[in-house]
């Protein structure tokens, strides 16, 4: 629409628009001039352009921006979806390629390792099927503690033999026991602190000192046939320590029935063995000191053994 010089410019609704602007007749003029007529006419033209002015109002629709919010925010939630899908497809595509090279390195290794130690994992799994069984299985045997009668301690070998002489001068079988660099002279053992004061009392012209002495347990990777030999030896060693502490006899037919029951495959336990044959004689004497002697070198062994 084209405005006109007297027009009015109106905006309604977004849309620009003229209205015609009212002159004022002749009558109106002419009334302007007599000055009775002025106020009741001015006050007529007045209502009666207040009646014709159009009252405009203005609506605002929200629907084009509620529109527009909603396009973006499905936007924002279809981007994260998207982004999500996107981390765990990359993801699971950057595992598999890794499990592939590592499993194809894996293969490759095993089959080089299976092909050149073909006879040596045959052993394994002989080994394995006996450990099942109730073969080598990693045993623990129990910790040994009595009193021994000390004669010295000595930084040498040499000097302890020195003093041995003078100790089985006087009937004792001392026996030198060698622990991280130092060498105990040993002339005795009993089950109790007062069973051993009673023998120093005995020899009060030697310088005899009674103390504890204890091995700790010890696990071993051992069959059932040499763990049983073992746990035979250590039971039966206590039974006799209990007897020459008392002033018994040793049982030698217990002994010997240690000797007759060890196990030929066993290289390791073969010097304990040796130690427990070669001291039959100790064993059927009567003498209380030579029979203490024996315990002794036997518990010496015994820890060496434990050791290897």
């Amino acid at each position: 629409m084209r405005r006109r010089k007297h027009d009015i410019e109106l905006w309604i609704n977004g849309k620009k628009t003229y209205a015609k602007r009212d002159k004022t007749s002749d009558h109106h003029q002419s009334s302007l001039r007599d000055p009775s007529n002025f106020y009741e006419e001015a006050a007529s033209v007045e209502e009666e352009r207040h009646n014709d002015v159009p009252v405009y109002s203005r609506t605002y629709s929200g629907h084009r921006f509620m529109k527009k919010s909603r396009y973006f925010g499905h936007f924002q939630l279809r981007s994260i979806v998207i982004a999500v899908f996107s981390a765990v497809a990359i993801g699971l595509c950057l595992g598999f390629i890794m499990l592939f090279i590592m499993g194809g390195g894996t293969d490759d290794q095993s089959t080089a390792s299976n092909g050149s130690n073909g006879m040596s994992d045959q052993g394994t799994d002989n080994q394995d099927t006996e450990d099942t069984i109730g073969g080598n299985s990693e045993r623990t045997m129990k910790p040994m503690q009595a009193f021994v009668l000390q004669g010295g301690v000595f930084s040498s070998d040499e000097n302890a033999q020195s003093f041995e002489q003078s100790f089985r001068d006087s009937g004792f079988s001392p026996v030198i026991w060698e622990r991280d660099g130092t060498f105990y002279l040993f002339l005795g053992v009993t089950q109790t602190k007062q069973q051993g004061s009673a023998i120093t009392e005995a020899y009060s012209d030697h310088d005899i000192y009674v103390k504890e002495w204890n091995l700790e347990a010890a696990t071993l990777k051992l069959d059932s046939h040499m763990f049983a030999w073992l746990e035979a030896v250590q039971s039966t060693w206590q039974q006799s320590l209990q007897k020459v502490s008392e002033k018994n006899v040793i049982d030698a037919s217990a002994w010997q029935a240690i000797i007759n029951d060890y196990p030929n495959q066993s290289e390791r336990f073969l010097e304990l063995y040796n130690v427990i044959k070669n001291g039959q004689e100790e064993m059927q004497t009567s003498d209380s000191m030579s029979q203490q002697a024996f315990l002794l070198k036997i518990w010496k062994q015994w820890e060496k053994s434990m050791l290897e």
